[in-house]
């Protein structure tokens, strides 16, 4: 049972790392966001109000794209996560009741394999979650920085 419950695990895991490969940008993407980010103050004033437009896009679009993905990873933790609360139920009741219940999940996971896995997954997608929690907003926010600085261009050029 535990070895056709692991092979389930793993086809979830590949039909969800499948999905999130579609999601990825052109690495020429990715590139130009980091440029944009590595931009100095003096590069920044020297940008066209439609540079600074486009770059702000690029970033909501980029900002996107991180959501997506910590969306994609709440739903493997969330999912896994219940796989593993209705393998370790029956086997609870085996420790005593002060115990904690992630002392008991870890104690199960020596002995089960299928546990064991479900606990590297859930483990993985946390990491990756812990990671991509303020990606969205960071991207959103240099954004917002590259619009306020155009409303301020073109401010300057109606006065002028």
């Amino acid at each position: 049972m535990e070895t056709a419950n692991s092979k389930s695990v793993e086809i979830v895991q590949q039909i969800l790392e499948e999905y999130q490969k579609d999601l990825i940008p052109q690495s020429d993407s990715v590139k130009e966001i980091a440029q944009y980010m590595k931009m100095s103050r003096t590069s920044l004033e020297k940008l066209t109000p439609e540079q600074c437009a486009i770059m702000n896009h690029r970033f909501i679009q980029y900002a996107t794209y991180m959501q997506k993905l910590y969306n994609i990873e709440r739903a493997r933790f969330n999912q896994v996560q219940k796989w593993l609360l209705k393998a370790v139920a029956p086997l609870l009741d085996n420790y005593d009741k002060y115990t904690k219940f992630d002392i008991k999940v870890e104690l199960i996971a020596r002995e089960n394999s299928y546990v064991n896995d479900l606990n590297k997954v859930i483990e993985g997608a946390q990491h990756r979650l812990d990671h991509l929690t303020f990606m969205a907003d960071c991207m959103k926010d240099q954004g917002a920085s590259l619009k306020n600085i155009q409303y301020v261009k073109l401010a300057l050029a109606k006065e002028n």
